[in-house]
């Protein structure tokens, strides 16, 4: 069951958020907050609409990833791998232990 209201640090624990980042939405009129006393609770209905609202963002490619694809849709299919280059790489990448 779903708790009815929250408290600033459960709403960090379960939305993997800050105190600074729930607080700027709270004074951005994002996230409606409520006293109890001296408390600051959140009902679970604000927190989901909070979330809700949060943009979506569309995954991006990798420079690379659109590298091969423009080379593999130039030669008609994809580009290999040459083992070596791999193994030269990772020797260089290597600190050296004396």
């Amino acid at each position: 069951m779903t708790p009815l209201v929250y408290s600033i640090p459960e709403v960090c624990e379960n939305t993997n958020s800050g105190r600074t980042t729930v607080y700027k939405a709270i004074n951005d009129g994002h996230l409606v907050a409520h006293k109890r006393g001296s408390r600051t609770i959140i009902f679970s209905e604000d927190l989901e609409r909070w979330l809700n609202s949060l943009p979506e963002i569309e995954a991006k490619h990798s420079k690379r990833a659109e590298v091969l694809a423009r080379a593999a849709s130039q030669e008609g299919n994809m580009p290999r791998i040459n083992n070596s280059d791999l193994a030269d790489k990772g020797a260089r990448n290597r600190r050296r232990v004396i």
